[in-house]
């Protein structure tokens, strides 16, 4: 992320550390990738499929590039797997303990590593059970059960324990149980839930992974009768695993099967177990390569784009030029409210920590939290506005991509110039869902017009000098 500043172009420094740390966690489930890889591949061949999987994340058809919980807490799955696979005692403490993890970063991720443990454990009391010991059989695994337990409650007891001395025990309750949960139960209907499978598969479709995923459940026949068995089991639980998770989540947010990319590679590779021993090396690696010729190509056009537009032309995106407008006014420490999902703005110019609630969420919490946000923002009412009107803007504008797109380029155009719209000094109209009774929940006094890219608006707070100073100007005389 770049602005300007004085004519050059600068690195806001919360983003670069956001990025860091997602390639760190992508090169992390990479390495497990080819960990796992090994148990049933030559080395190069699991490393060629842990760099698929690292070329197919960032296909924007499944919204990859972003860091959202589903891209760390992949990695830290992936890393369950190894575990579990390798057993023992402090392998299945160590699941246990990254399955937390996984809980703190999305209630619903915790769904895979729980399956992938209980995989395990199966697995574990069958073998013993072949082996004869058919009463006691099941000791074994319950002790490894007990082991993932107290793993995954000693990290959560770390973790509770650090927000309730460091941080706020009750507004992480709040904000991470109660609000998704009246969030759903608002914005989802019943029957969303019931066609959960329907849309499940249609994400698979639109995101061109169903050539994959066909190639995955004849990847997990074959290495059934020719390859690892308790691999097979294992890729197997997390796909189940996702396809529940897809379902429960029931949204048609395309990042919600990345998930799923990792287990299904590795178990489309085994396909080429049935192959002639000539042809597995090589199809080991080629066959999901052409499985996801669609997501690769997509994904190369677009970081051809980032090239072209953003490296060597050096454009901005929508929110970066409006950022780079609002620095000539924004002064250090003044807040920024977004109506909307994309905070880039107050990245950019180190704007304070907003106030947990989303806007877009705001009409789906119980009305308790509700009156919390507004005598919060009453209280500290925010210094800036973003909000997003360009049907009423007058500034003409082009755009290339989209938000969820690798490369989205903004750049003045024709588009909306010369009509009618906001002018300098207006005044800000807070959307409906924002309003209750005729007055405005979540911003407190005059807001006028401070910056117009067509795209989305800036609209400042004046302070009560300066207001009065505005209407004196504004009578006649």
């Amino acid at each position: 992320a770049r602005f300007v500043r004085d004519g050059q172009v600068r690195a806001a420094r919360g983003l670069p550390a956001a990025a860091a740390t997602q390639a760190v966690f992508y090169l992390l489930c990479a390495a497990c990738m080819v960990q796992a890889g090994r148990r049933m591949q030559p080395a190069p061949v699991s490393l060629a499929l842990a760099c698929l999987w690292l070329a197919a994340a960032f296909s924007p058809l499944m919204w990859g590039g972003r860091c959202r919980p589903e891209d760390f807490g992949l990695s830290l799955t992936m890393m369950a797997l190894c575990l579990v696979i390798r057993g023992g005692r402090w392998g299945y403490f160590g699941a246990g303990a990254l399955a937390a993890s996984v809980f703190f970063f999305k209630i619903t991720l915790v769904i895979t590593p729980v399956f992938l443990m209980g995989a395990g454990l199966a697995l574990n009391g069958w073998r013993l059970f072949r082996q004869g010991r058919t009463w006691m059989s099941g000791f074994p695994a319950l002790q490894l059960g007990l082991f993932a337990a107290a793993g995954f409650f000693a990290l959560a007891l770390v973790v509770v324990g650090w927000m309730f001395f460091m941080d706020n025990l009750a507004g992480w309750y709040r904000q991470t149980i109660q609000w998704p949960s009246a969030y759903r139960c608002g914005a989802t209907p019943l029957c969303a839930y019931l066609q959960g499978v329907i849309h499940a598969c249609e994400r698979l479709n639109k995101a061109g992974l169903a050539p994959l995923a066909a190639l995955a459940c004849a990847g997990c026949v074959a290495g059934w009768l020719k390859g690892p068995r308790p691999l097979v089991v294992l890729l197997a639980a997390w796909m189940a695993a996702e396809m529940c998770r897809n379902t429960l989540e029931s949204w048609p947010w395309m990042y919600l099967v990345s998930g799923l990319l990792p287990p299904m590679i590795l178990a489309s590779s085994m396909t080429a177990l049935i192959l002639p021993k000539p042809l597995r090396t090589l199809c080991a690696w080629l066959l999901p390569v052409v499985a996801l010729a669609h997501p690769l190509w997509v994904t190369a056009a677009g970081e051809g784009d980032v090239l072209r537009w953003r490296v060597l032309e050096r454009t901005q995106t929508p929110m970066e030029q409006l950022a780079a407008q609002m620095r000539m006014m924004y002064q250090s420490g003044e807040t920024v409210f977004v109506t909307g999902n994309d905070m880039t703005v107050p990245l950019i110019l180190n704007a304070p920590r907003p106030y947990p609630l989303l806007a877009l969420h705001y009409p789906y919490v119980p009305e308790r939290e509700q009156d919390r946000a507004a005598v919060y923002h009453l209280q500290h009412p925010p210094k800036w506005i973003i909000d997003r009107d360009p049907a009423r803007s007058a500034v003409g504008f082009s755009l290339k991509g989209s938000l969820d797109d690798l490369c989205f380029r903004y750049a003045p155009g024709t588009e909306g110039a010369g009509r009618k719209g906001f002018k300098e000094g207006d005044l800000y109209a807070p959307p409906e869902k924002l309003m209750r009774d005729g007055q405005a929940l979540l911003m407190q006094g005059t807001y006028r017009l401070a910056a117009d890219i067509g795209y989305a608006q800036a609209w400042r707070r004046n302070d009560s000098a300066d207001e009065d100073t505005v209407q004196s100007q504004s009578q006649p005389d």
